[in-house]
């Protein structure tokens, strides 16, 4: 058996052996003051003695061997007198430092730190932050001896995105069925995710001023890109427009010898025809 569940049987039997004294002695509530660990800070509030040494008194009949050493060491006073103190309380904190280093001071340190958790949208911290996450997770786990329930870790994480920056984020993972399986281990790992890509997109954005500021080289062979560009359409525009424009000249041109005798023959025949005409037609 665990020492937390040790523990946890140990204040149901104590509970029990003062449930039937009248409610006006606040029996169980002195007893449970008996079971709260102190924190730094805290005022030591006095114990009724009765209540105390019944404390004592089911520790020594629910231990053996070394737990039940350390118990009898809290038998007497530690002044030197021996005087019979039979503290319950000592006793029992003496126990949960042996078989639980780990204080319930310490887990609700971690408690507090898991609920105070925000990721931030940032790529150069989500990693660590979530490793912090998982740490307090196992201090916490470590402090009750038991993992956490479901429910509670997944309102650790919820918690832990909630704000305006995290609204789309929510939305849309609410409509996975992960997330309505309360799959807290999933839920961490799309938060990486969304965070690392958000921060890409970001990267590759232009700014505000409009187009992206480029380097020295890529400006150079933009500009190189656009010179050629710039002289091959003015090539490709000169030799279209001489292509069109060839035969047109060709024709009209009053210097070139086969336009010119072409011009000359038609003219010879057409006078020929008139001579000729003129003959056929002369009255007998």
């Amino acid at each position: 058996m665990s020492f937390t569940k040790f523990l946890i049987n140990f204040k149901a039997v104590v509970f029990r052996s003062i449930a039937g004294l009248p409610s006006a002695m606040s029996a169980v509530n002195l007893t449970e003051a008996i079971f709260h660990e102190l924190r730094p800070g805290d005022v030591s509030t006095g114990y009724v003695t009765e209540y105390n040494q019944l404390v004592f008194n089911i520790l020594m009949a629910a231990c053996d061997e070394e737990a039940l050493n350390i118990v009898l060491r809290y038998q007497h006073s530690a002044d030197g007198q021996q005087e019979l103190k039979m503290d319950g309380r000592r006793a029992l904190f003496a126990l949960m430092q042996t078989y639980q280093p780990v204080s319930t001071n310490a887990g609700n340190n971690a408690k507090l730190k898991l609920e105070r958790t925000r990721f931030k949208q940032n790529k150069g911290t989500i990693n660590q932050q979530i490793t912090d996450f998982y740490i307090n997770v196992a201090v916490l786990e470590a402090a009750r001896d038991k993992k956490l329930e479901t429910l509670e870790t997944w309102a650790f994480i919820t918690s832990a995105i909630t704000g305006k920056d995290w609204s789309t984020f929510r939305l849309t993972m609410s409509m996975q069925k992960e997330f309505k399986d309360h799959q807290s281990f999933w839920l961490v790992d799309q938060v990486r995710e969304y965070i690392l890509a958000l921060e890409d997109e970001q990267d590759i954005s232009p700014p505000s001023g409009g187009r992206p500021k480029l380097n020295a080289a890529q400006a150079s062979s933009d500009d190189d890109l656009r010179q050629v560009v710039s002289r091959l359409a003015a090539t490709v525009a000169a030799i279209t427009t001489k292509t069109e424009t060839a035969p047109r000249v060709k024709n009209s041109n009053p210097y070139n010898p086969s336009a010119r005798g072409s011009s000359e023959g038609s003219s010879r025949r057409r006078h020929s025809g008139l001579s000729l005409g003129g003959r056929c037609h002369r009255p007998g």
